[in-house]
């Protein structure tokens, strides 16, 4: 028989190996059934260290579950009361800007169905009445199981019936890109005359030559490109929602693509002229 003892901390208990977990009382259904939630790991997966870790958990749990009808919630209720503050709580926000709405589009078909009533035959009629290309189509039914799984991994339901149908599965993506030649006409056309049209310029070519991601162009300082030695280093990101809203956070989607790369010698040439450009117009260069 497992040995739990209480600690100080309200719901929060220690099992005989040391370690820590909290079960939280959420409310009763409609038909008078109790409702707990139990983990052993914080929203980002990781297990407690301590009895106030899982306490500080704890709380955020209640204060998430307060004065929640859980016999009744509608899909639309669940997603938008429930799901999308957890999801924007365990993503970056540039993440949660772009993959949110593909949450909402299954509420569009089940947003006043019960969460506890929807059945595999409707999932099956979302997978067949969203008329969307087959790649969006396969990214928006995996955010619908993955909200259903959230569901069930907080007792509102038992099981996922998503689970029970076919995955969509992605189209073969052919990917678009500008040959030498392409790119060159493109320059061509791009008079530097002006400053505004000097930084297009500079702007394709960068590009072009390093592969980066517009996040991580947007978010480069001159401290981090070496025009002496041709580097330049990627370590920093740009979140970016508009020109008044934006905001330059000192990480990478994840470590492993942190990387220093060589630059060619007609870029640096570019490059060196544009920091002198910019000087020219009193543009702060850091």
């Amino acid at each position: 028989m497992t040995t739990v003892t209480k600690t100080r901390y309200p719901d929060v208990y220690k099992d005989e190996k040391g370690k820590f977990f909290y079960q939280v009382f959420l409310g009763r259904d409609a038909k008078g059934k109790k409702h707990f939630k139990k983990s052993r790991k914080d929203s980002l997966k990781r297990p407690f260290t301590s009895a106030r870790a899982a306490h500080i958990e704890a709380q955020k749990v209640k204060q998430i579950y307060l004065n929640v009808n859980l016999g009744d919630m509608t899909y639309a209720s669940f997603i938008k009361e429930k799901f999308l503050p957890k999801y924007k709580g365990d993503v970056e926000a540039s993440t949660y800007e772009t993959h949110s709405m593909m949450f909402l589009h299954a509420v569009d078909f089940l947003g006043n169905v019960t969460l506890k009533k929807i059945t595999v035959e409707e999932c099956e009629w979302l997978l067949t009445e969203a008329k969307y290309s087959q790649n969006y189509a396969s990214a928006v039914y995996t955010a619908f199981r993955q909200s259903l799984d959230y569901a069930v991994e907080i007792n509102l339901i038992l099981t996922n019936p998503s689970l029970k149908t076919k995955s969509v599965p992605k189209g073969r993506a052919v990917a678009k890109y500008w040959t030498k030649e392409e790119f060159e006409k493109i320059l061509s056309c791009v008079s530097i005359s002006s400053f505004y049209e000097r930084l297009i310029y500079v702007t394709f070519l960068f590009f072009y030559r390093t592969g980066c991601r517009v996040s991580e162009a947007g978010a480069l300082r001159w401290s981090d490109v070496d025009l002496d030695n041709g580097k330049v280093r990627f370590i920093n990101n740009l979140h970016y929602r508009n020109k008044m809203e934006y905001e330059l956070v000192p990480y990478l989607k994840n470590d492993s693509i942190r990387r220093t790369l060589t630059l060619d010698d007609e870029l640096v040439r570019v490059l060196e002229d544009w920091k002198k450009e910019q000087l020219k117009y009193s543009v702060q260069c850091h």
